[in-house]
């Protein structure tokens, strides 16, 4: 090199960690767990608030539905609609994990 200049890795350019660098030693794969750890804490989060987001529109549905109301009948197909982006964030859920829904 001239100059003595150092040759930039691919890993230097974009501030990326070398994982092999990292896993050396009894606790080498710590990285590893904690970056797993958060993404499925991460992913629990989410999960529970899509339980609480159906659950919640499932029960004002049916509530809507038992009353004789013209206007609150009208107000059923919003939710419904809103019931599908629901359904499809599970999708989306379920594909990042590659579980079959």
């Amino acid at each position: 090199m001239p100059n003595g200049e150092k040759k930039k890795k691919p890993n230097d350019i974009k501030d990326l960690r070398d994982p092999s660098a990292l896993d050396v030693g009894p606790f080498g794969k710590a990285n590893a767990f904690l970056d797993n750890f958060v993404s499925g804490w991460i992913y629990m989060t989410a999960i529970e608030e899509l339980i609480a987001q159906e659950e919640s529109i499932r029960k004002i549905i049916e509530e809507y539905k038992k009353m004789d109301n013209p206007e609150v009948q009208s107000l059923i197909a919003p939710l419904e609609a809103e019931l599908e982006k629901v359904d499809e964030k599970w999708e989306l859920a379920c594909q990042m994990f590659g579980i079959d829904a």
